[in-house]
């Protein structure tokens, strides 16, 4: 498996059979170094090409693991067999990505890295196994799931914006800026104020 490093010439590639681990290329492939000094072998990876910072990784024994690209230092944020990653486009994090997990009978989510994970298999049959994952091209919204009873279309719950980029304190309003959700199905955004610990919010305007 291979992926591209998005901004970057950087190429990973996961060793599928016999071990060896993660191999990174910095030159386009010419010449290639080991990633991580692990004997295991990996069926998928999943680089988020707005943040190529971060790279996943799932073993073929099971789990899937996540490590910074720059500090190698890998973590586990799933233990069943993965057997695809699809990091989510629309972010310039590394936090929203989908996997076919329970060796290949469901379909998780997550918008924090790994740390809470969503099932939205919907209305897949729970018989099926699953394949590939792919989402359009022109709507990113949608997923789409390969299985061996056919093609199903998933059409996630929208994420809520995330990761808050600056709250800076300019007269005589303070501006707030994070990372949108650029989903089809969403057209707005409410901000809410709240003075202090105490209260609760009230409304502010819609962007």
């Amino acid at each position: 498996t291979v992926n591209g490093g998005g901004y970057s010439e950087n190429l990973y590639a996961a060793i599928s059979s016999g071990g060896n681990g993660v191999w990174y290329s910095d030159d386009g492939g010419s010449s290639w170094s080991q990633l991580s000094n692990t004997d295991y072998t990996y069926g998928a990876l999943g680089l988020n090409k707005r943040a190529p910072g971060y790279l996943y990784a799932a073993k073929t024994e099971g789990g899937l693991f996540k490590t910074s690209t720059t500090n190698i230092s890998w973590s586990q944020v799933r233990s069943d067999t993965v057997i695809k990653i699809l990091p989510h486009p629309s972010y310039y994090t590394y936090n929203h990505l989908s996997v076919i997990g329970n060796n290949g009978r469901k379909i998780y989510k997550t918008a924090d890295g790994g740390t809470n994970w969503s099932d939205v298999t919907a209305n897949i049959p729970s018989t099926a196994n699953i394949y590939n994952l792919n989402r359009d091209l022109t709507n990113r919204v949608y997923i789409y799931c390969a299985t061996d009873s056919g093609v199903y279309r998933i059409d996630p719950n929208p994420e809520a914006p995330t990761n808050l980029i600056d709250a800076t304190d300019a007269s005589p309003h303070p501006v707030i800026s994070w990372d949108a959700n650029l989903e089809g199905d969403v057209s707005s955004y409410k901000i809410y104020k709240k003075r202090g610990d105490y209260g609760s919010y009230s409304y502010v305007t819609t962007v």
